[in-house]
């Protein structure tokens, strides 16, 4: 457990995030900030790499960008997943060649394409007929995967599922198969593999190994020599809990089901993880601004809100919120933000520590999908980002 309650302070990795909070301050330096531990990504990263030696392993760059982040995580041997060619500057620009990058997402541009094929990028996975046109009006040599969408209904939330049917990414098989037709025409098009995303934030293993079971089937059924196979991302964690050993215990689940249903493929697999590797790895200090009482709970203005971590208004994800100074005696309350809109908050009706004004809260695992989705609402700062052992 990386975050525990010790002489009455919250440590996190063995950290007193009181002690780091003084030291911040002393920097005359203001609230809200990014925490990340360098220890924990290291730890996670090399967790799933250690349970997949030999595969490429792709950070998913959509769920953090900071520049020394993607630094450390090049430092220990990833490859990344970008999603637009914005994305694969920032991943040049911390040291990934074009050989690490894998290109994914929908609605990619010519101007994206034709940057990406430039600088000779791993992989570009096709999402559909329009992209793989603009491919071929650019007529330069691009090594390529097709995005299938496997028609499965993943059990999480509805606004990160991405191979139901109706979604906007990939392609049907009997286009993807039409598809692999049309690329056999022109030579300058190497058909590297298949490439398949479900979603975000996926617990149950049956998603995954029906999932993989078709596209197994579906790579036998387009009698291909294909390179690769890439799996995409989407392993959850548990939120709700800072017992990492579950964390770890859905990743060896994980690990089961592709081991059963890919040992005998012979390609080269493919990940993209993101949250699994991030967001145990960051979190969000924020300071009370204000603290109200109403008839039925108390409510805790910070000065942290949506513009800096969206996901509890956008998804009504869970992250845990901690007082710096443990409280015996918990209160039911709101924790919102100061944005001028009802919606944002980053807990509802949860059981908190007394705190006052001035007092810091611990929101947790926001190492993903965090920073990358921040604005500018209101014109409010944007929160710092820094490692804890830049600090302690």
């Amino acid at each position: 457990m990386s975050l525990n309650y010790s002489n009455q302070e919250l440590h996190w990795n063995a950290h007193s995030l009181v002690q780091v909070a003084k030291k911040w301050r002393n920097l005359k330096e203001d609230f809200p900030l990014y925490l990340y531990s360098r220890k924990i990504l290291q730890d996670r990263f090399q967790l799933f790499q250690k349970s997949f030696p030999k595969a490429r392993i792709h950070f998913a760059v959509k769920s953090n960008h900071w520049q020394p982040l993607l630094k450390e995580l090049k430092n220990l041997g990833s490859h990344v997943d970008v999603v637009s060619f914005g994305e694969a500057e920032a991943a040049l620009e911390a040291g990934f060649t074009p050989e690490q990058i894998l290109f994914s997402g929908v609605g990619k541009t010519k101007k994206e394409l034709e940057s990406a094929i430039k600088i000779q990028v791993y992989q570009i996975n096709i999402e559909g007929d329009d992209e793989l046109n603009r491919i071929i009006e650019i007529d330069q040599p691009v090594r390529v995967g097709l995005r299938w969408t496997p028609g499965l209904d993943a059990k999480t939330h509805p606004f990160i599922k991405t191979g139901h049917l109706d979604t906007k990414f990939g392609m049907s098989e009997s286009d993807l198969l039409a598809m692999i037709e049309k690329i056999k025409k022109y030579p300058k098009i190497q058909l590297q593999g298949l490439s398949m995303h479900l979603g975000s934030q996926i617990q149950d293993m049956q998603d995954f190994k029906a999932a993989y079971l078709a596209l197994k089937d579906l790579v036998n059924k387009c009698q291909t020599d294909f390179k690769n196979i890439d799996l995409g991302g989407g392993l959850g964690i548990f939120y709700e809990s800072q017992d990492l050993n579950q964390d770890e215990k859905l990743l060896t689940e994980y690990k089961k089901v592709i081991d059963e249903v890919f040992f005998d493929s012979g390609l080269q697999i493919l990940f993209e993880p993101g949250r699994f590797i991030s967001a145990r790895a960051g979190g969000l200090l924020t300071e009370v601004q204000a603290v109200k009482s109403t008839p039925k709970k108390k409510i805790i203005v910070v000065d942290a809100g949506m513009h800096q971590l969206i996901r509890p208004v956008l998804y009504e994800a869970y992250h845990g919120v901690f007082p710096l100074a443990e409280s015996l005696k918990l209160e039911k309350a709101d924790v919102v933000g100061p944005i001028c809109e009802s919606s944002d908050f980053l807990a509802l009706d949860r059981e908190v520590g007394q705190v006052q004004v001035k007092d810091l809260l611990w929101i947790a695992d926001t190492g993903a999908y965090g920073s990358s989705m921040a604005s500018r609402y209101n014109l409010r700062p944007e929160a710092k980002e820094v490692f804890i052992e830049d600090i302690i």
